[in-house]
């Protein structure tokens, strides 16, 4: 099983010392943003039980590119047409796709993943739009400054809704703050992806993955509050 990836590392990280989720006060839980190195293993998940997990081998393969993901709270279900509605396939679009899946669980609507991807192009750090992918920060910095494109009845609003955006958001620097963040003490993530139907609705990751991740470069944003609902 193979799928579009697409995610960008930033070049300068000094926003996410800036923006430090351990200065940051949430409200609940949040979904978080990661994006990663994606290893050839990750795309074919074990099963274990009733779960699907990647990242439990010692060895993950190459790293195929670079992939962005939302990571589902334990408390917060997802929206259950979501999976089919944010199948990326094999575009290079991650970013805006984990972006708007982010934005979902907070808001409960669908948006456009392609949209997501156009303005997080838009207000990333690369200039013009004539490359494939961008960074977690580009897509939340987009869902931050236009907000998100509601996609109701299958066609996607002529203009982003402010008020389906977020205020600000903030980074994790642990594999622990990632969990906090989420509200999780179970010892791994939860993570949405979407290549259609041969890829599962969600796969677990091992907190000790995470770091690995996290330690090879990985970004993990938070989103922290939302326009009058905190």
């Amino acid at each position: 099983m193979t799928g579009g990836l697409g995610w960008r590392p930033s070049e300068d990280r000094a926003h996410e010392r800036r923006y430090a989720l351990a200065d940051t006060t949430l409200p609940g839980p949040r979904p978080v943003v990661m994006g990663c190195d994606w290893h050839v293993a990750f795309d074919k998940p074990v099963r274990k039980g009733s779960s699907w997990w990647i990242g439990l081998e010692d060895d993950w393969g190459e790293v195929r590119g670079g992939h962005a993901v939302c990571l589902r709270p334990p408390a917060v279900l997802d929206v259950s047409s979501a999976y089919a509605h944010y199948d990326q396939g094999s575009e290079g679009a991650c970013a805006g796709f984990a972006t708007a899946r982010a934005a979902t669980l907070l808001n409960r609507r669908l948006y456009d993943g392609f949209e997501q991807y156009a303005a997080a192009q838009r207000n990333d750090e690369w200039a013009g739009e004539g490359y494939v992918g961008t960074s977690v920060n580009g897509g939340l910095q987009g869902l931050r400054i236009e907000g998100a494109w509601r996609v109701t009845r299958l066609k996607t609003a002529p203009l982003p809704s402010l008020a389906d955006g977020i205020l600000s958001f903030a980074w994790a620097a642990t594999a622990d703050e990632v969990a906090a963040a989420l509200g999780s003490k179970e010892g791994y993530v939860r993570i949405l992806n979407s290549w259609g139907g041969n890829y599962p609705r969600e796969v677990r990751m091992p907190l000790a993955a995470v770091a690995r991740l996290m330690a090879a470069g990985g970004e993990f944003g938070v989103p922290v509050d939302r326009p009058g609902r905190g």
